[in-house]
């Protein structure tokens, strides 16, 4: 049971929830609205009656929610058959496995900073899921500016913020290259962490 309990809470955390204190216990809340809360009819917050409230180890229906969601937000599952076909395993299998490939993405830094870009991108990252990035701010590259902003982390290298071109300040960080700022609307230049500009798009013909 306790194996059980600890392995829906990975689950319950990597759907964005995050455990707060309440007048009636504990419960775990995700502050933005989600599918989620309609299809499990949680209502915006997920209450710990008890141990065997959670039925991620028990109902198709809520463990497949998880496994959509490693399946949508996550490249790297060669070697996870259960998750990858669910339908060809009982659900106690494939709970467990959910569970191990949870803990092993959790104990990759970098892997797990590109699923809190894509869930950053996505516009669905929870307020938990942004005190993680903070908590892995050390081991964001020197002038990923998308990730760091989201981060709040000030850095004295980091690339403009203000197009050096055109001088607006309708900027992005480039998605494809991090450590490179784009102009959105004006100019359409590029520079680097440099500030080096490495595309003047006012003299491309």
């Amino acid at each position: 049971m306790k194996n059980t309990t600890e392995n829906n809470k990975l689950i319950i955390e990597l759907l964005g929830y995050k455990l707060k204190p309440c007048n009636n216990g504990q419960a775990w809340e995700r502050p933005t609205l989600s599918s989620i809360h309609d299809e499990l009819n949680l209502h915006g917050r997920l209450w710990r009656k008890n141990d065997n409230y959670y039925k991620f180890d028990s109902d198709w229906n809520w463990l497949m929610l998880v496994v959509k969601k490693i399946k949508f937000a996550f490249d790297e599952l060669e070697n996870w058959r259960m998750i990858t076909n669910p339908s060809d395993y009982p659900i106690e299998n494939v709970f467990r496995q959910v569970a191990q490939f949870i803990k092993w993405h959790n104990e990759q830094p970098q892997t797990r900073l590109e699923y809190l870009r894509r869930e950053l991108r996505a516009e669905r990252i929870s307020y938990g899921e942004l005190a993680e990035l903070q908590s892995l701010a050390e081991y964001i590259e020197k002038g990923d500016v998308e990730l760091l902003e989201a981060a709040r982390v000030e850095e004295e290298d980091a690339p403009s913020k203000t197009c050096l071109v055109c001088d607006s300040t309708d900027t992005r960080p480039d998605y494809d290259s991090p450590n490179t700022m784009r102009c959105c609307e004006k100019c359409g230049s590029e520079w680097n962490c440099d500030n080096d500009i490495t595309l003047n798009a006012r003299k491309v013909i």
